[in-house]
């Protein structure tokens, strides 16, 4: 059975043990395919129902949180929109822990002892509380900016403890931070106009 060959849809109906199979005797670049560029993508979803569904034989096989980190990566912002915030958060708290930090140590400015200060940019108030946070404030402005025509664009800073940080995902220079929100205890929300968000995000777009 060629995975090559397959979209990312098919490989999700894989039976557990033909996934397994599959998996085990691939497992050298199996991830990096199927969450990677080289992926017959059918659906953004596909992806995170991947991790849904095999999710003990990616476990099994030590591959379960690189899996997920890509995966979320992939989706980004629309995973609110296919998991909720609790079912997302249940699929990091059930992953090797020791794994998640071993893939979080390529993050900068991790230290055990130093909170880590992050921004988000959202286009409603009931939107900062979530899991997806960035460690450049230009990257949060310029996703608040996205909200200028239907929302109302605002940036928001906490500052969590090391421990609160599931993963840090590099990507365009930039690294995305997935938190447990539930230890976010100081959140604000910048005093920034519409004019200052926009030029904080300038050359992003």
């Amino acid at each position: 059975m060629d995975y090559r060959n397959m979209n990312t849809q098919q490989i999700c109906d894989l039976s557990l043990r033909e996934f397994a199979k599959l998996a085990g005797d691939n497992r050298a670049d199996f991830i990096e395919w199927i969450f990677g560029h080289g992926r017959n993508l059918q659906n953004e979803r596909d992806l995170l129902d991947i991790v849904v569904r095999h999710r003990k034989s990616l476990k099994r096989l030590g591959m379960y949180e690189e899996s997920l980190n890509l995966a979320y990566m992939t989706v980004g912002n629309m995973v609110e929109g296919m998991y909720t915030q609790d079912q997302i958060l249940a699929m990091y708290l059930t992953a090797d822990q020791k794994k998640l930090i071993e893939l979080i140590n390529w993050a900068p400015e991790m230290t055990e002892d130093t909170p880590v200060t992050l921004w988000r940019g959202v286009g409603r108030e009931d939107a900062a509380r979530r899991m997806s946070w960035t460690n450049d404030l230009g990257v949060a402005c310029n996703f608040a900016s996205d909200w200028s025509g239907t929302g109302e664009p605002m940036v928001f800073e906490c500052s969590v403890p090391v421990k609160a940080v599931l993963a840090a995902i590099g990507r365009f220079g930039e690294y995305e931070y997935v938190i447990d929100p539930t230890f976010i205890t100081n959140l604000k929300r910048l005093p920034l106009t519409l004019d200052e968000i926009r030029a904080n995000s300038a050359g992003l777009h």
